[in-house]
């Protein structure tokens, strides 16, 4: 043989030799150990593009109802709808659960809340329209499609169905806190003496004076509405409807009072004590369920996006909330923040940004501080100082100055014709809530031909969680149906890839019978796989491999040598 022969037989003896024995066994035949992960088809469409029953009108509580019930006659296998308690007045508070139920198991979630506060009604048209808008884009649209099937998309359309009523129904538009009947004046009767329309023109004004403070600004020295004395004991509107603001009755800070008033009448009264209201009670049994990474509570009246802070003013997930205002800023249109006028001030052209410390029973506080959410966003989608007629400005003096409002209607909320541009405008952040949302990616691959007696398995583990600023929270787990631990991996970061070799040490044989496990947590959900074994026709070891091979050297040898 020649020497160029020579040291091409010994480099692939090498080779065989030295890699020969890291290569597994590949099965031909016998029972061999498998891993295999549940299957997530996703849904067969067979609706058209979804549309609103009302959709060009603000929708009040029977209405809703109806929008609900369209929704899950539509696409059943993605949409179910739960009560999660009553309202004041015994109304079902209903929330919207959005995720392929096909593909079983709890996965990573995320909630929308609206209508904490009765005249922000177009908070519940987003809301609808959001729901709306994953229907039509399902099978469609892919990103859209793998949202659907990854995360569970909890909604809540409106928190304040009472006053909802009163505000679609009866004009009320002034009406922001819930009606939970209430003896203002301690006469005996509840809500008897509320504002009227006096004039007669259909719209109940308000009148606010306001004095020029050195240090403080503008300051309100009067505040009343239109009204007559209905109860006849010579004042008025002193026994009005409407309580306590759903939006400063959470159990955080509430020793400190930096939110919300302790005046019954004030219109962001907290309650004697938090969680007093039917509302506030139903919603915490129902988030004490649930873990959300991020959230959105949807309100209207400024556009602002208001994040947590600490007592020094300062962001409390400082790297997360700078990027997340960015994207904000980036995202809504330019023209999304209008001006809103003495005594208030707008921050820039774009996003209105307001930090406040450590505010007292509102439900971003309490979502964050008790509940672990780290991305609870109370998000202000409207106003419209502009409105025509809205209020008349009129100058008493040097020092003081007097503001009429006539009705509060397009303050809160656009005109009917406008709503669906306004959801136009802000959609991208919904998107964007699930953009961020955590979505677990993870697969389980026995690593071994191996049985041995069943009750020990080697496995490929590779794991990744989709989300740009958030990872699992919390550590990763693998167990059993019953919640038996069986191995425990540290937090994954949110650009973080797994890509490991485990040993579990199982319950049970897999050879009597499947064992299935969970990969995952409760931040992010958990991937289910089920081990078992399946039959193979033969096995090569890695010691016939290297006999394979050596008989292959041979052979080119002697073909080398044959044409010498």
């Amino acid at each position: 043989m020649s020497t160029k022969n020579q040291v091409l037989t010994l480099t692939i003896l090498f080779v065989l030799t030295s890699f020969g024995p890291m290569i597994q066994a590949i099965p031909i035949g016998g029972e061999v150990p498998v891993c295999i992960a549940e299957e997530t088809p996703s849904v067969v469409r067979t609706w058209n593009e979804v549309t609103l029953i009302y959709p060009d009108q603000f929708h009040d509580y029977g209405m809703i109802q109806e929008e609900l019930a369209q929704f899950e006659a539509i696409a059943p296998h993605l949409v179910s709808i739960e009560s999660f308690g009553k309202s004041s007045q015994g109304l079902d508070l209903n929330y919207v659960v959005i995720t392929n139920e096909v593909i079983s198991g709890p996965k990573s979630k995320t909630l929308i809340v609206a209508h904490h506060h009765g005249r922000e009604q177009i908070t519940i048209e987003m809301a609808l329209r959001f729901i709306q808008h994953l229907l039509s884009q399902y099978a469609i649209d892919d990103t859209i499609t793998s949202y659907v099937d990854n995360i569970e998309i909890y909604i809540i359309p409106t928190l304040n169905p009472d006053t909802l009523e009163y505000v679609i129904n009866q004009g009320d538009h002034w009406l922001r806190k819930n009606i939970n009947p209430y003896d203002e004046d301690g006469d005996g009767l509840v809500d008897e003496d509320s504002p009227d329309d006096v004039d007669g023109d259909g719209i109940i004004s308000q009148e606010v004076i306001y004095h020029v403070d050195p240090v403080f600004g503008y300051v309100i020295d009067y505040s009343g509405w239109e009204g007559i004395d209905n109860d006849g004991d010579g004042e008025i509107n002193e026994d009005p409807i409407g309580h306590v603001d759903l939006n400063r009755n959470y159990d955080v800070f509430w020793d400190l009072q930096t939110a919300g008033s302790d005046d019954v009448y004030a219109q962001d009264y907290r309650g004697e004590e938090p969680f007093s209201e039917n509302e506030t009670r139903a919603f915490r049994s129902f988030a004490l369920q649930h873990k959300f990474t991020a959230a959105y509570s949807l309100h209207s009246g400024v556009n602002a996006t208001y994040l947590s802070t600490d007592a020094d003013q300062m962001y409390v997930e400082p790297i997360i909330y700078d990027n997340v205002m960015a994207d904000f800023n980036n995202m809504l249109p330019r023209s999304f923040n209008k001006p809103i006028g003495p005594p208030y001030v707008a921050v820039n052209d774009k996003l209105s940004l307001t930090v406040e410390a450590d505010e007292s029973g509102l439900w971003r506080e309490w979502m964050y501080h008790k509940r672990d959410t780290v991305l609870p966003v109370t998000f202000e989608i409207y106003t419209n100082h502009t409105a025509p007629d809205l209020e008349e400005h009129i100058q008493l003096n040097s020092t003081h100055t007097l503001y009429r409002w006539n009705g509060i209607y397009e303050y809160f909320n656009p005109d009917e014709q406008y709503i669906q541009s306004l959801w136009e405008d802000v959609s991208p952040a919904f998107d964007y809530l699930l953009n961020v949302t955590p979505k677990f990616h993870a697969n389980l691959e026995a690593a071994t031909n191996e049985l041995g007696n069943g009750s020990q398995i080697r496995l490929h583990m590779e794991m990744d969680i989709e989300s740009p600023y958030f990872g699992s929270q919390e550590g990763i787990e693998i167990i059993t149906d019953d919640g038996e631990l069986l191995k425990w991996y540290m937090p994954i970061g949110p650009v973080q890839v797994v890509d490991n070799l485990i040993t579990l040490d199982l319950p049970t044989s897999f050879l009597n019978e499947e064992v299935v496990i969970h990969l995952g947590n409760n931040w992010t959900g958990y991937k289910t796989f089920t081990i078992t074994t399946q039959q193979a026709q033969f096995i090569i070891t890695p010691e016939i491999y290297i006999i394979i091979g050596i008989a292959v050297v041979a052979l080119v040898a002697a073909i080398f040598r044959k044409r010498r």
